[in-house]
């Protein structure tokens, strides 16, 4: 399939090509600027659509998740704050962002596997969608976590919707 997927992009290449070469031949007149403007505008959809089949047809292999620490108890803790995101964010984390939030807990938990685990369930708690450093006071409840900048979700939750 990815053979046929390669040669229709070529020909879609060449087709667009052509339709901008035969566009230069076009008298400048109203008409044929509209001409000009809706064949650029489906041109447009065209490349959008191609982009997007691409990365389902060819698509970025995932890399493998390098856990800073190795016990059952810290991935466990892991999977329930990834499961959070997903419920309360409606948001994946795809391998490379998994990666680089592991590595900065990592960083911020000064190599403390207990204290990533604290960070975790902190996170979750105060429905954080970002790795944060708190400090000492705020893992141990002594100080109030500032609350996270809100952001507009504009994905729809599939199981939020009465069919």
């Amino acid at each position: 399939m990815k053979s046929q997927w390669n040669k229709l992009c070529v020909s879609l290449t060449s087709y667009g090509d052509l339709i901008s070469k035969t566009l230069e031949f076009l008298p400048p007149t109203k008409q044929s600027g509209r001409i000009k403007k809706h064949l650029t505008k489906e041109w447009e959809q065209i490349t959008k659509t191609v982009v997007e089949l691409d990365s389902l047809i060819d698509p970025i292999n995932p890399i493998e998740i390098k856990y800073p620490f190795e016990s059952e108890r810290f991935k466990a803790m892991w999977k329930y704050y990834k499961d959070y995101l997903i419920e309360s964010h409606n948001m994946t984390i795809c391998s490379r962002v998994e990666n680089s939030r592991l590595t900065q807990l990592y960083r911020f938990s000064g190599k403390e596997e207990e204290r990533a685990m604290l960070i975790l369930e902190l996170l979750c708690a105060n429905n954080y969608r970002n790795i944060i450093c708190p400090s000492e006071k705020q893992l141990t409840g002594e100080e109030p976590v500032m609350q996270e900048q809100q952001v507009i979700n504009l994905s729809i939750n599939r199981n939020s919707i009465d069919v």
